[in-house]
């Protein structure tokens, strides 16, 4: 059994490797796997929230703002994946409308709950997010170029680790 594990660390490292370089060296296929992912993630997400909404009503005050972000993240969802090639057209410039979005509900988000410790996270990373979004607007081919390379090293990077662990496990037994 222990050698089963080790081998499946093995194939786990090459396969991770594999797809980050087939991320790398097929931008248009990596965003049309990343439009299919980003819909699921959006469409989880915004589940998330909803039911976040519904257990933690009565203790926050600015729930309200995530249940609409909820909502907003699940319809974002399911459009993306029911209508594949027109989301992956426009996948770039959804993705900044989504992600502005997202960081304005996190500044309203921050200013209501501002007497709860750690309120400047919510502020930071909502203007990061802002900031995110307006420069995907004007780069849109520069963002889905990038994002096929980020997916790529990630990949890369994971199944190095994974081969390192392999190793480490080989030479112990």
């Amino acid at each position: 059994m222990k050698n089963v594990f080790k081998y499946l660390l093995l194939i786990s490292a090459i396969l991770m490797m594999a797809m980050g370089f087939w991320f790398i060296f097929n931008p248009t296929a990596s965003l049309k796997t990343t439009t299919i992912l980003i819909g699921l993630l959006l469409g989880g997400n915004g589940l998330v929230e909803i039911f976040s909404f519904l257990q933690e009503r009565k203790v926050w005050n600015i729930s309200k703002w995530i249940l609409f972000d909820g909502f907003a993240s699940l319809i974002a969802g399911i459009f993306i994946l029911f209508n594949p090639g027109i989301a992956q057209s426009t996948l770039i410039i959804a993705f900044a409308i989504w992600v502005l979005f997202s960081g304005v509900m996190r500044l309203l988000t921050a200013i209501s709950i501002k007497d709860f410790p750690g309120w400047t996270w919510l502020l930071t990373l909502g203007i990061i997010a802002i900031l995110f979004a307006i420069f995907s607007f004007f780069t849109p081919i520069l963002v889905g170029i990038v994002l096929g390379f980020i997916l790529g090293f990630f990949f890369i990077i994971q199944g190095f680790n994974i081969l390192m662990i392999y190793l480490m496990v080989r030479n112990k037994s």
